[in-house]
């Protein structure tokens, strides 16, 4: 049951939903950084669940506990181990599902290829739960990445049908999209935050869900990063935001929206020519400056 991903820097996770502990290892990442535990914990806590009524009832608090790569505050150039622990974990909720599998969840398909020995309760291995080893990695690479005037935001695309208003994908504004960071639900527009709110706890109240997407920007990429082909930043960037639970789609730049368009519309311009970049993929130039890299993930 493999769960790593990474080349220069690489992550595993390990742990079950309802388990003592959930966690991970990262190898790779440079020595004498120091980490900033503060701002960490309150990117952890944007994750945790039972904090209003529009997320999950589960109450955690998702303290990381640092093992090893971890010396005052400052990595150590070892691999960086952590877990967190699980509080709050009801077992015996899930006894009926032993035989009934959840639909639209791994429940089945884990069972028929790990046996009937599988920990599935409250997911296993398999539930969203094992995101927060995630948020510790993602929130400890946010700030080495910030160090190299790398910025990394995003905001909640859309909900259902409510879409939040849009973001420049040439000139975006990183600073209107760090300010919603704290915000239960992510989006710049505050009247649709309103919407989307009544939503949630309507479909709450029917016993129902719907999807939505999430836009993620990160500005100031160094040009010509990744490799041709298979291991294209693209490439690497889907498999592991494929790796969490429920994303059913994902797109770069224009993405699907760039099939009903002409190729005169889209079409990738020299460099240093600056007229019609909106639709770009991923890595382009705009006066010798790297273009934001704009990804949206779907989730069911």
């Amino acid at each position: 049951m493999a769960s790593n991903f990474g080349k220069t820097i690489q992550v595993s996770t390990f742990g079950a939903s309802h388990g003592y502990a959930i966690g991970g290892i990262v190898e790779g990442l440079p020595c004498g950084h120091t980490i900033d535990i503060d701002e960490l914990k309150a990117f952890l806590k944007r994750r945790a669940p039972g904090q209003n009524q529009l997320t999950t009832q589960r109450k955690e608090a998702d303290t990381p506990e640092f093992l090893a790569g971890l010396v005052d505050g400052m990595l150590s150039g070892s691999p960086l181990a952590f877990m967190i622990r699980n509080t709050s974990q009801h077992s015996s909720d899930y006894n009926n599902l032993r035989d009934i599998p959840r639909p639209s969840h791994a429940d089945f398909t884990a069972r028929m290829r790990y046996g009937d020995k599988v920990d599935m309760r409250g997911g296993g291995h398999f539930s969203a739960r094992l995101t927060a080893p995630l948020c510790v990695a993602g929130g400890i690479a946010i700030q080495l990445l910030r160090e190299k005037c790398i910025e990394i935001h995003g905001h909640l695309k859309q909900v259902g049908t409510i879409q939040d208003a849009p973001i420049n994908m040439v000139h975006p504004d990183m600073k209107a999209l760090a300010s919603i960071a704290t915000e239960p639900i992510a989006m710049v527009d505050p009247e649709k935050r309103s919407e989307v709110e009544n939503l949630v706890m309507k479909l709450k109240k029917d016993g129902d869900s719907t999807g939505g997407i999430v836009e993620v920007v990160a500005t100031g990429l160094p040009i010509g990063l990744g490799n041709p082909n298979f291991d294209g930043i693209e490439n690497r960037l889907a498999r592991v935001i494929f790796g969490v639970p429920a994303i059913k789609g994902i797109s770069f730049g224009g993405g699907f929206d760039m099939c009903a368009k002409l190729g005169s519309e889209v079409m990738m311009l020299s460099p240093w020519t600056v007229t019609r970049l909106q639709h770009l993929p991923i890595i382009a130039v705009v006066s010798k400056a790297v273009l934001p890299m704009v990804c949206r993930s779907l989730c069911k």
